[in-house]
């Protein structure tokens, strides 16, 4: 991934769409306008995914395999790792 924010192309997913995530997210927005910036999470209406449901996270992968190319950037902010 070399060169600035300012020259990535493609996708890019929060996942965890509280506090830290819309603010990675505002700030993608301003630092990377290439970027196509999504927020995944619960109570995402555009990007659902339920962590704790491996169904959820089946189908969450699969988008992000045929919709979101190229994936630049994932960012998990959700403080749930395993």
């Amino acid at each position: 991934m070399a060169g600035s924010l300012q020259d990535w192309r493609g996708h890019a997913v929060v996942v965890g769409v509280g506090g830290i995530g819309a603010a990675l997210i505002a700030d993608l927005h301003h630092r990377a306008p290439g970027l196509q910036v999504h927020g995944a999470g619960r109570h995402s209406p555009s990007l659902p995914l339920d962590l704790s449901d491996d169904a959820s996270l089946a189908a969450f992968a699969h988008r992000l395999r045929s919709e979101f190319q190229p994936l630049r950037l994932v960012i998990h902010t959700t403080g749930l790792l395993h």
